[in-house]
């Protein structure tokens, strides 16, 4: 026994000694404090999302509250969304007439949001009667008048009407369309809403077609001809439809390059399936941009035709009957006014011709007439007048083409300076057109054809 007394006491540290080295290592020190197990991470949801599932375990009382509150005075958007996307879930009689006042409160007081624009704003057929649908559309254009320089509230308002009452969707598209002429989501609308009242021959074809025959808003008339071209090529067995649904593309895009004389075929048929911005245009990301561009439109000074007595009778007339107004650029305090009405010799040595820019229905085009006789000039340029317009300080934006005469010295000028394509011999003069403060490009006739030489860089 002694002597089996120190190996079993050797083999009971051997094993503690085991046990001590297999243990698992300790955890980092963090202050004693254990630290939570990592997540992984989930993205949360957009707010609107995120405020119709909050409305879904939303308690009566708390519900109450929330109107309690609003009925005092409170003006949380996002609370009343919350109420009224419980109300969406309750449903009944006394939620919709609820939802209804919470729809008018959004169209009166914060009618850009995308809380007009889901199914807590929506209502079946039969929920709204005559007298609301009248309150709910006075409503709506009191939003459109108030905000003439956002092209989100007419669109937001089309939307909503294209789910309620149709025949009004087309009136919210052309008032978005006025706000900013190029904003994309209401062209696009508004051109399917077109095409669509055609195709079907409804009560609306003769409204639609009468819009495609007078806007000149070549963005509409682009998604239009896009539009009719691919119903043309879904008639496969209809030889007849197919034709003249060609036909209407062939007029829309011919309407379109009267403002945009180097529109493409392939920028209009070739876009099936891709957007019609330009690439690498931004999207609609800064709406207080746009407003202050928008705003700066809506101020352009255009002046009458009659402001230009020097312009030959014929001319004056044509410029008349194209029902058009002269912009005024107004980028550089030191620039003439008047302005964008100029003489020269652009044709050949020997005629003086006159070069115009002539604003219509938001567009604007450069046109030359040969001589003091012509009353079929030539468009060298044009877009919507959005296209030029930029911001001239913090709070404010301007028109910026300007077009003045380039003579031989100042075609060779910046030839010199700024390199460019050869040039063609000179004996007459070219037509500046500048982008103030950015650049221009000299427009030239040779062999009957318009170069483009190098401007200011």
């Amino acid at each position: 026994m002694r002597a089996s007394l120190p190996i079993l006491l050797f083999a009971v540290l051997a094993g503690g000694w085991l046990l001590w080295v297999s243990r698992e290592p300790a955890p980092p020190d963090s202050g004693s404090r254990a630290q939570p197990v990592a997540q992984p991470d989930r993205a949360p949801l957009p707010i609107r999302d995120a405020l119709f599932e909050e409305a879904k375990t939303l308690r009566p009382e708390t519900a109450e509250r929330i109107r309690k509150e609003l009925q005092a005075g409170a003006r949380d958007p996002r609370r009343r969304a919350v109420l009224m996307a419980w109300l969406w879930h309750q449903g009944g009689p006394g939620a919709v007439l609820e939802r209804t006042e919470h729809l008018l409160w959004f169209i009166r007081n914060e009618p850009a949001p995308g809380f007009l624009d889901w199914p807590p704003a929506w209502f079946g057929e039969g929920e709204l009667d005559p007298g609301r649908m009248e309150e709910i559309l006075k409503a709506w254009r009191d939003a459109v008048r108030g905000r003439p320089y956002d092209p989100r509230v007419a669109w937001v308002a089309a939307k909503w009407f294209q789910r309620h009452d149709e025949r009004y969707a087309a009136e919210f598209l052309q008032a978005s369309l006025r706000a900013q002429p190029d904003f994309a989501p209401a062209a696009d609308a508004l051109a399917e809403w077109c095409v669509r009242q055609i195709a079907r021959a409804g009560a609306s074809a003769g409204e639609a077609r009468r819009l495609l025959e007078t806007t000149l808003n070549p963005e509409i008339q682009k998604r239009a001809a896009r539009r009719f071209h691919l119903l043309a090529e879904s008639e496969e067995n209809d030889p007849a439809r197919r034709r003249a649904w060609r036909k209407e593309a062939v007029q829309c895009f011919t309407r379109a390059r009267e403002i945009q004389p180097h529109l493409r075929e392939d920028d209009v048929f070739g876009a099936a399936d891709r957007g019609m911005e330009a690439p690498g245009q931004a999207p609609y990301s800064s709406p207080e941009l746009h407003a202050i561009l928008n705003a700066g439109r809506l101020r352009l000074k255009r002046l009458s035709v009659d402001a230009f007595p020097e312009l030959p009778p014929a001319i004056a007339a044509t410029l008349r009957q194209m029902g058009c107004t002269i912009p005024q650029a107004d980028e550089l305090p030191a620039w003439p006014r008047p302005n964008n009405v100029i003489r020269g010799r652009f044709y050949d040595a020997e005629r003086e011709s006159w070069a115009v820019l002539c604003s219509v229905q938001d567009t604007v085009r450069l046109l030359v007439f040969r001589d003091a006789s012509d009353t079929k000039p030539e468009t060298l340029q044009g877009g919507l007048e959005s296209n030029w317009m930029q911001t001239t300080g913090p709070d404010s934006a301007g028109f910026s083409w300007a077009i003045t005469v380039a003579d031989e010295a100042k075609i060779r000028l910046y030839h010199t300076q700024y390199g460019g394509p050869p040039l063609p011999p000179l004996d007459h003069d070219g037509i500046d057109s500048h982008f103030l403060e950015k650049a221009s490009v000299v427009l030239y006739h040779h062999r009957g054809k318009w170069l483009r030489l190098q401007g200011a860089d």
